[in-house]
Protein backbone atom coordinates (compact mmCIF):
# COMPACT_ATOMS: atom_id res chain seq x y z
CA UNK A 1 0.00 0.00 0.00
CA UNK A 2 2.75 2.42 0.39
CA UNK A 3 4.66 1.72 -2.80
CA UNK A 4 0.92 2.42 -4.61
CA UNK A 5 0.24 5.51 -2.48
CA UNK A 6 3.51 7.14 -2.22
CA UNK A 7 5.49 6.77 -5.65
CA UNK A 8 8.65 8.37 -4.47
CA UNK A 9 9.46 5.42 -1.75
CA UNK A 10 11.43 2.68 -2.23
CA UNK A 11 10.94 -0.85 -0.87
CA UNK A 12 14.39 -2.63 0.58
CA UNK A 13 13.82 -6.70 -0.39
CA UNK A 14 13.99 -7.44 3.61
CA UNK A 15 10.53 -5.76 4.14
CA UNK A 16 8.78 -8.30 1.40
CA UNK A 17 11.01 -11.37 2.84
CA UNK A 18 10.05 -10.66 6.74
CA UNK A 19 6.53 -10.93 6.83
CA UNK A 20 6.88 -14.28 4.48
CA UNK A 21 9.36 -15.89 7.44
CA UNK A 22 6.65 -14.86 9.98
CA UNK A 23 3.80 -16.26 8.17
CA UNK A 24 5.77 -19.51 7.41
CA UNK A 25 6.95 -19.96 10.72
CA UNK A 26 3.23 -19.34 12.04
CA UNK A 27 1.99 -21.52 10.02
CA UNK A 28 4.52 -24.52 10.78
CA UNK A 29 4.34 -23.68 14.61
CA UNK A 30 0.60 -24.21 14.48
CA UNK A 31 0.49 -27.13 12.80
CA UNK A 32 3.26 -28.41 14.71
CA UNK A 33 1.63 -27.55 18.14
CA UNK A 34 -1.80 -26.97 17.84
CA UNK A 35 -3.13 -29.22 14.72
CA UNK A 36 -5.73 -30.67 16.44
CA UNK A 37 -7.47 -27.16 16.34
CA UNK A 38 -7.29 -27.21 12.90
CA UNK A 39 -10.69 -27.46 11.78
CA UNK A 40 -12.00 -24.82 14.42
CA UNK A 41 -9.47 -22.52 12.48
CA UNK A 42 -10.47 -23.38 9.01
CA UNK A 43 -14.30 -22.40 10.35
CA UNK A 44 -12.85 -18.82 11.58
CA UNK A 45 -10.88 -18.00 8.32
CA UNK A 46 -13.67 -19.23 5.70
CA UNK A 47 -16.36 -17.00 7.73
CA UNK A 48 -13.67 -14.06 7.87
CA UNK A 49 -12.82 -14.68 4.23
CA UNK A 50 -16.72 -14.26 3.47
CA UNK A 51 -17.40 -11.77 5.21
CA UNK A 52 -14.45 -9.45 4.26
CA UNK A 53 -14.42 -9.82 0.85
CA UNK A 54 -17.42 -7.59 -0.44
CA UNK A 55 -15.46 -5.03 1.91
CA UNK A 56 -12.12 -5.27 0.51
CA UNK A 57 -13.68 -5.32 -3.39
CA UNK A 58 -15.74 -2.26 -2.66
CA UNK A 59 -13.02 -0.21 -0.93
CA UNK A 60 -10.36 -0.80 -4.27
CA UNK A 61 -12.83 -0.04 -6.38
CA UNK A 62 -13.65 3.88 -4.74
CA UNK A 63 -10.14 3.91 -4.15
CA UNK A 64 -9.21 3.49 -7.47
CA UNK A 65 -7.91 6.91 -9.44
CA UNK A 66 -9.48 6.33 -13.20
CA UNK A 67 -12.73 4.48 -13.90
CA UNK A 68 -13.03 2.02 -17.09
CA UNK A 69 -15.64 0.52 -18.65
CA UNK A 70 -16.41 -3.46 -18.22
CA UNK A 71 -15.30 -4.22 -21.51
CA UNK A 72 -11.72 -2.06 -21.52
CA UNK A 73 -11.40 -3.96 -17.95
CA UNK A 74 -11.83 -7.30 -19.13
CA UNK A 75 -10.78 -7.02 -22.65
CA UNK A 76 -7.73 -4.72 -23.27
CA UNK A 77 -4.51 -5.87 -22.00
CA UNK A 78 -1.20 -4.20 -22.15
CA UNK A 79 2.14 -4.48 -21.65
CA UNK A 80 2.70 -0.56 -21.04
CA UNK A 81 5.88 -0.76 -23.46
CA UNK A 82 7.59 -3.63 -21.26
CA UNK A 83 8.31 -5.18 -24.47
CA UNK A 84 7.88 -8.85 -23.51
CA UNK A 85 6.64 -11.22 -25.93
CA UNK A 86 3.28 -12.56 -25.37
CA UNK A 87 0.99 -10.98 -22.51
CA UNK A 88 1.50 -14.53 -20.27
CA UNK A 89 5.26 -13.40 -19.78
CA UNK A 90 4.15 -9.87 -19.14
CA UNK A 91 1.78 -10.65 -16.15
CA UNK A 92 3.71 -13.11 -14.46
CA UNK A 93 7.28 -10.99 -14.53
CA UNK A 94 4.97 -7.92 -13.59
CA UNK A 95 3.95 -9.69 -10.44
CA UNK A 96 7.20 -10.16 -9.14
CA UNK A 97 9.11 -7.22 -10.11
CA UNK A 98 6.35 -4.71 -7.96
CA UNK A 99 7.42 -6.55 -4.87
CA UNK A 100 11.06 -5.24 -5.72
CA UNK A 101 10.41 -2.31 -6.68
Amino acid sequence: MIVINHVDYISERWQSTLPTWIAVIAVASFNIFAAKHLPLAEGIFCCVHMFSFVPVIVCLWVMTPTKQSAAAVFTQFTDNGAGWPNMGTTVLVGQVSRLHQ
